[in-house]
């Protein structure tokens, strides 16, 4: 298996896993998803990232540091979900409404969203699955997420309808529906890309 050169491993050394709060479960959790990105703008490397979040009161939150890659590529995650986060609460609403479709309000967000370039991350070349941990099936990427990150999920018409039923869902708070910070295991992926991208 190849390993990455020393410059990409000193890259990735900067992100950094968040201790959990309680250490009996420190090694016996499992992943809960798993995001693998096949890409072509990061060197043609398949990056696999896994994160676990509250399993048996475990959280390990893989996530950036300050400044993970230099210059223009320390893409603002915190800023850019705050965001994306408070479009999507204008529309909420209305989306938990009956007789309403959630799904076309919510990939409205989306795509007005992503017409401005400035506000999302484009890895629009780089095929992407996203799966559940047990099971290994294909898991939709959060509101926020979808939004975000732009990823090519074209090659998977199961990815695409499971994103299109988790955008239809109501009467669920917006926090359970699009995420922020730094949880996504996708968002993970976008940094390991970029720095790819750049070595």
């Amino acid at each position: 298996m190849p390993t990455a050169s020393p410059t990409l491993r000193a890259r990735l050394n900067v992100l950094s896993t968040q201790g959990p709060p309680n250490l009996q479960y420190f090694h016996r959790a499992l992943p809960q998803c798993i995001f693998i990105c096949a890409g072509q703008n990061n060197g043609g490397r398949t990056i696999v990232v896994t994160v676990n979040d509250e399993i048996q009161n475990f959280r390990a939150v893989v996530r950036p540091a300050s400044a993970p890659v230099a210059g223009p590529a320390a893409f603002p995650v915190d800023d850019r979900s705050q965001g994306i986060r408070q479009e999507f609460n204008l529309v909420q609403n209305n989306a938990n409404a009956p007789n309403t479709n959630a799904n076309n309000i919510r990939q409205g967000v989306i795509t007005a969203w992503q017409q401005t370039p400035a506000n999302f991350a484009n890895h629009a070349n780089e095929q992407c699955m996203p799966l559940k941990v047990p099971g290994f099936t294909v898991k939709p990427r959060c509101l926020r997420c979808q939004g975000l990150f732009r990823y090519n999920i074209a090659h998977s018409i199961q990815l695409q309808n499971e994103e299109a039923g988790f955008r239809g869902r109501k009467g669920q708070p917006l926090n359970t529906l699009c995420f922020r910070n730094f949880g996504c295991a996708e968002t993970i992926g976008h940094f390991y890309c970029v720095a790819a991208a750049n070595h």
